[in-house]
């Protein structure tokens, strides 16, 4: 079993030609209806057909680029030959951005009767939402235009991952016996959850020190960002590049502003838990780079990657032996690429394309929060993999507000399994407390993330004046608010915005504390065996992007259009708070 991936087995030399003149070729087919596009039925089936297609083919050739690019970020020949394919990716779309809008100026009624016809059944949702995108939607000259533009205005992610990822480098920093240790992202992740101190405030200040050497630099690409939000939003007429964002995934403004309003209703419950860390740290002042930090002594400090697998299959047992084999075959089928290595992103994620396996990028280092990065990111391709294996490629697209739903359901099916099992009082707490980090840092944290890009963005839209300063000094006061009293806010943290590449997603952090309200109330009732939402699950698993988000979600019997799934998880959250309070006074913290 290899620890590697092997995406170059995707294409040799000659497959991929043949794979790019097959697309060239679908082009050239397409391009033959334009100006006909719904002049007749089969006309219209034939451009969605052949238009699905040429899709599928771009994501493989996409996927075989960038992911061998991933492992080595370096490598100059990698990345010549990932820029020429983004470049043919933009030439072939750029051609073919007729399409939309022959579609959107057709009749609306024609339009309409051909989503109910019978021969359109598989592309129905795919025209009613097209339908619904009309008014968004500018004229075939002006949606060429941008399409020819838009490869020289999406450069900006590409720019700040290349600085931070394979530029960007960090002073070594001593740890309490006076020895160097190299500082690098992935490292920075197992140095704050160190019971060295020392370690974790020299590597904090290192690390945002290392940021702020950079910080006008990425201001101005991010800035160079927020100009593309604004750019697209007025030309298309949406009210903000919020609510274009949010459209695109068929979610409503007022989500994101339940999430803000219900997580600074609930604030004290994150201050009553900093506080209780502080208690147990026994410190003066808890700082930020204390956050991370055991509040018991870890009688176990690493976990394998092969122990991370058993505990994995172990814990999501009750979701059924269909998908704990599936679990299974991701472990064997050298989809995954396993540990930290020079030059590879930092990082994890889920990847793949509609006609290839779900491959895991991971950076794991033996903590337990890799164990939990892998069951995360193992959700997310299982939910890939069970939607392509039900889906037409046009409805396996789900949107990404219910992305994050499969990853953190594995992560809280592990961390309770993990947690019933154990019956060392002190790895108890620490698995109990990871669980509260895992509330604090993706419902409070991302929260704040999201309210910050809210803010910033909202600022640039409405021609306000921004800077670093103005970014630097709304990102620490944020800190202050989420944080609350009995933390010391270090000056440095002002700089950690510069450090979070989910800025350049167009407002896609807050669905991260959303799925993880949804993920907790699903496992809760996994975990009491309810077998209709164990089948509802299941099944949710497989729509994929067949049906809206939010509809998909109220088949679980959840209604993410109100604050209550919100408000019950962050009970849950003080519910647990309370639970280890209890196992702390047994222990006599």
């Amino acid at each position: 079993m290899k620890n590697t991936w092997d995406v170059s087995s995707l294409f040799n030399e000659q497959e991929l030609k043949i794979t790019k003149e097959l697309i060239i070729k679908l082009q050239k087919e397409i391009i033959e209806y334009k100006g006909k596009v719904c002049k007749n039925i089969n006309n219209f089936l034939q451009v969605l057909n052949k238009s699905n297609q040429l899709n599928e083919l771009m994501d493989e050739i996409y996927i075989y680029h960038a992911h061998q690019e991933d492992i080595d970020l370096a490598n100059s020949e990698l990345a010549g030959a990932a820029l020429q394919m983004n470049t043919f990716i933009h030439e072939v779309y750029n051609e073919l951005a007729f399409i939309t809008p022959e579609i959107l100026q057709t009749d609306e009624k024609l339009l309409i009767n051909y989503a109910e016809d019978s021969m359109l059944k598989n592309h129905k949702k795919e025209i009613l939402e097209l339908i619904e995108q009309k008014q968004y939607v500018l004229d075939k000259k002006s949606e060429e235009m941008l399409a020819q533009i838009s490869e020289a205005t999406s450069s900006s992610y590409d720019i700040y991952s290349t600085l931070t990822n394979a530029e960007l480098k960090f002073e070594e920093v001593l740890d309490k016996d006076n020895q160097l240790n190299e500082l690098t992202e992935a490292k920075w992740s197992i140095y704050s959850h160190s019971q060295d101190r020392v370690l974790r405030k020299n590597a904090f200040n290192s690390l945002f020190a290392g940021y702020e050497k950079y910080k006008q630099t990425i201001t101005t690409i991010y800035i160079s960002y927020l100009k593309t939000q604004k750019v697209f939003t007025q030309v298309r007429k949406y009210e903000n590049p919020r609510q274009k964002a949010l459209f695109n995934n068929q979610i409503d403004e007022k989500i994101y502003d339940n999430l803000i309003s219900a997580v600074h209703e609930k604030m004290d419950y994150n201050h009553e838990y900093l506080k209780l860390r502080k208690e147990c740290l026994d410190y003066d002042e808890l700082h930020l780079y204390d956050v991370y930090a055991p509040i018991v002594e870890l009688t176990k400090e690493e976990y394998s990657y092969l122990e991370a697998q058993q505990l994995i299959i172990s814990a999501v047992k009750p979701l059924g032996e269909q998908y704990v084999n599936q679990i299974k075959d991701a472990f064997i089928n050298e989809s995954i690429d396993v540990y930290p290595a020079p030059a590879k992103r930092s990082g994890a994620y889920s990847g793949g394309s509609y006609t290839t396996k779900p491959y895991i990028l991971l950076n794991y280092t033996n903590t337990l929060n890799d164990v939990f990065t892998l069951a995360h990111e193992l959700g997310h391709s299982m939910h890939t993999k069970n939607t392509n294996l039900h889906q037409l490629y046009q409805n396996s697209h789900y949107k990404i507000f219910i992305a994050e739903i499969a990853s953190t359901v594995n992560e809280l099916l592990l961390f309770n399994d993990m947690y019933q099992k154990e019956e060392d009082i002190t790895i108890k707490i620490n698995l109990l407390t990871h669980n509260l980090e895992q509330f604090r840092t993706t419902v409070y944290r991302q929260t704040m993330f999201a309210e910050f890009e809210s803010i910033t963005s909202k600022m640039f839209f409405n021609n306000e004046v921004v800077n670093e300063e103005i970014f630097s000094k709304l990102y620490y006061d944020l800190n202050k608010k989420y944080y609350g009293d009995d933390v010391e806010i270090d000056e440095l943290i002002k700089y950690e915005w510069l450090r979070i590449p989910h800025f350049y997603y167009n407002f896609y952090v807050y669905q991260y504390a959303t799925s993880f309200c949804i993920a907790t109330k699903i496992v809760k009732e996994i975990l009491l065996k309810n077998e209709c939402m164990i089948k509802n699950y299941l099944a949710f698993l497989k729509l994929g992007d067949s049906v809206q988000p939010i509809e998909a979600i109220k088949l679980l019997g959840i209604d993410i259009t109100t604050s209550t799934p919100l408000v019950e998880a962050l009970e849950e959250y003080h519910l647990q708070l309370e639970e280890l309070k209890k196992l702390l006074q047994e222990k006599g913290v």
